[in-house]
């Protein structure tokens, strides 16, 4: 089995990057650079922001609202193949190993509703809208708005003002 990395050398030194992180109550986050490598055994869920040509966002509808493609890996999964896994399960389209950019890993504190954390974003810019069936196009700040996941809401906002300023090629 080939191995999908992203990236070209290990990620390290998270807590000295301040000037590039991210924390509330919640979680805590730091962006990654291109050549980043994580490790997939330290992440339990990966989550995507995909991008159409107009800076719009990838989202889909389930049971707690609007919301962006990602979930759990299973083990010994890469985060490429969990995310594509994820893609295909929640709004049936997959992307190209090639065009995911490493963004950030965010790590989520205990709460009584959820455990402790290690999460994975990827982003990806399309330079076509595909047609869809599960999923939709929509603006990042009608998003925000519509998005019911309070606790998530100002990473998420964080980690959309970060993937459109710095890792757009």
């Amino acid at each position: 089995m080939v191995k999908e990395t992203i990236g070209s050398k290990p990620a390290t030194n998270f807590e000295d990057r301040v000037d590039h992180s991210y924390s509330d109550d919640f979680c805590r986050a730091v962006l990654l650079t291109r050549e980043e490598i994580v490790d997939p055994t330290s992440i339990s869920a990966v989550f995507i922001l995909i991008f159409d040509p107009f800076g719009n966002i990838l989202v889909f509808d389930n049971v707690r609202g609007i919301d962006i493609p990602g979930g759990h890996t299973n083990p010994d999964e890469q985060l490429l193949e969990a995310l594509n896994r994820e893609l295909r399960e929640e709004v049936v389209f997959s992307v190209d190993s090639g065009e995911v950019l490493p963004l950030a890993v965010v790590h989520r504190t205990a709460s009584e509703e959820y455990s402790q954390q290690n999460m994975w974003f990827g982003c990806c810019y399309l330079s076509t809208v595909p047609e869809l069936t599960a999923a939709r196009f929509i603006d990042t700040f009608d998003f925000l708005q519509q998005y019911t996941q309070t606790e998530f809401k100002g990473v998420l906002s964080w980690l959309l003002q970060e993937a459109k300023k710095n890792v757009r090629p």
